[in-house]
């Protein structure tokens, strides 16, 4: 395909990729595609009351496919230009990644990072002999892909909004810890928080209110109940704990907004919401997905294609003879993130060390089959063909008369036709392409060599040049 060759190509021109990320933005958690669906929201001041349920949100979204491929064009590209150009992950060189449509119609991005060094395979095979180098490379993994949530519970102190006060937390805190300490933080504004449990429900459809917040794009909403604000990262002054909220309101996370690196007591809000995201979006539970690929008659001896649940390691280790990585782990279920990522998309996530050439390969293959998958099984193409020979062939009794060339290309082109109508898309998928976005994004520009055309204008060439010196030849043995 298309894609694939480009991906090739930069691999020819930059080397093999180093890192594979995947970002799956959460459409129905977000005011941004809220606002671009034309519900009434201020993004610097929203209210809670306009978040509205899951099943309400996602109605919307689905009602919009302009509205959700906007939103995903603008996130993913400015998590591009602004983290993954500027070095969240490390210097880069280049990136390529191609955008895939879900079951329920939206999109995502397969993303492979190529970081700014020339080490081929074969130079990390040898650099890793070196302690020094093993140790480096540990670290640098351990601060960019996180596999569990350790780093962000084990903090002793919680600072006050006002930083006049910490708490002491035991050495490990846990989740119902983290949420307890952050309970006792003075939220101005916000009162007490009496609602402990940090398990947010999901609304039955059966429960919705029939009054709802998306009337008319010009006619703001407001509840009763509820008319607190979520101060976004553009605001000043004191925001609110990401967690405090979500209890309040029982609202996913995700349609939270970032904590503001310049309000009080940062560290311990970004902490907070890493942990409530991962807990809440990154964590895999088992699907019908999972076993897509597997025997019916194995059972429960079925194997999840993703691997999960995962083994846990305490020490993150580099194999010298193999090359082996294992990346401390002390969660079985968690997928492997990165924090500044998944704060800014709000969603979940994966990323990949690619440590040799096979992984390379299997990850070029995989995400450029996506992108091109026929949503027809063989059956139905094979039956949609017989339908577009049979009729073609109906229609050649009428007319006769044309050559055997124009009739092939005739049949060739209402099989292609009758294919290409039976295709599925989503909606935001024709939306995308509509709006002229792109299936990919990437650093570089391709052009295209049409080699078939090139050798034929060479051959005319050599042919031309080959009877001039024929003539030239023949008139000079007459003379």
């Amino acid at each position: 395909t298309a894609l694939r060759t480009r991906i090739h190509a930069l691999i020819y021109n930059q080397g093999l990729p180093s890192i594979f990320l995947t970002i799956n933005p959460a459409d129905i958690h977000s005011p941004v595609a809220l606002y671009f669906a034309g519900v009434k929201l201020d993004l610097d001041n929203i209210q809670i009351s306009q978040l509205m349920t899951t099943y309400k949100r996602a109605e919307i979204i689905a009602s919009h496919p302009v509205a959700t491929a906007k939103f995903f064009h603008l996130l993913i590209s400015n998590i591009l230009n602004t983290m993954i150009s500027n070095g969240v992950l490390g210097s880069i060189k280049a990136y390529f990644g191609t955008v895939e449509s879900q079951g329920r119609g939206s999109l995502h991005l397969h993303l492979l990072i190529w970081l700014d060094h020339e080490m081929k395979p074969a130079d990390m095979k040898e650099k890793i002999q070196n302690a020094d180098f093993r140790e480096k490379l540990i670290a640098y993994l351990e601060d960019i892909i996180k596999e569990d949530l350790d780093e962000f519970k084990d903090k002793h102190v919680f600072e006050n909004l006002d930083m006049t006060r910490t708490f002491n937390t035991p050495p490990r805190l846990s989740q119902d810890n983290i949420y307890a300490a952050l309970r006792t933080i003075d939220l101005t504004g916000l009162g007490e928080n009496i609602n402990k449990s940090p398990v947010w429900s999901t609304p039955i459809k059966q429960q919705l209110s029939s009054s709802t917040p998306y009337a008319s794009p010009s006619i703001p909403y407001a509840s009763p109940l509820w008319n607190k604000s979520l101060q976004t990262p553009t605001r000043d002054g004191p925001t609110s704990i990401m967690n405090v909220l979500h209890n309040q309101s029982n609202i996913n996370p995700a349609c939270l907004p970032t904590p503001n690196p310049s309000s009080p007591n940062f560290a311990a809000r970004f902490r907070a919401d890493v942990v409530q995201l991962v807990e809440t979006d990154n964590k895999h539970k088992h699907s019908d997905t999972c076993y897509k690929y597997c025997d019916p008659k194995q059972g429960d001896k079925k194997i999840c294609r993703l691997l999960m649940p995962r083994k846990l390691v305490p020490v993150s280790t580099i194999d010298p003879d193999t090359g082996h990585i294992s990346m401390r782990r002390s969660d079985p279920w968690i997928n492997n993130f990165n924090e500044y990522i998944i704060s800014a998309c709000r969603s979940n996530m994966d990323i990949k060390f690619i440590w040799s050439g096979s992984d390379a390969k299997a990850l070029v293959y995989y995400i450029t089959d996506y992108v091109t998958k026929m949503s027809l099984s063989f059956h139905d193409t094979f039956a949609l063909v017989q339908k577009s020979i049979t009729s073609f062939q109906n229609s050649l009794q009428q007319t006769s008369k044309e050559s055997a060339i124009e009739k092939s290309r005739k049949l060739v082109l209402r099989c292609y036709n009758t294919l290409a109508s039976q295709q599925e898309l989503s909606g935001v998928q024709v939306a995308s392409y509509l709006m002229n976005w792109d299936d990919h994004y990437t650093t570089h520009k391709f052009q295209s060599l049409f080699l078939i055309q090139t050798e034929r204008f060479l051959q005319a060439q050599l042919n031309e040049i080959c009877a001039k010196q024929k003539m030239e030849l023949a008139a000079h043995a007459v003379i």
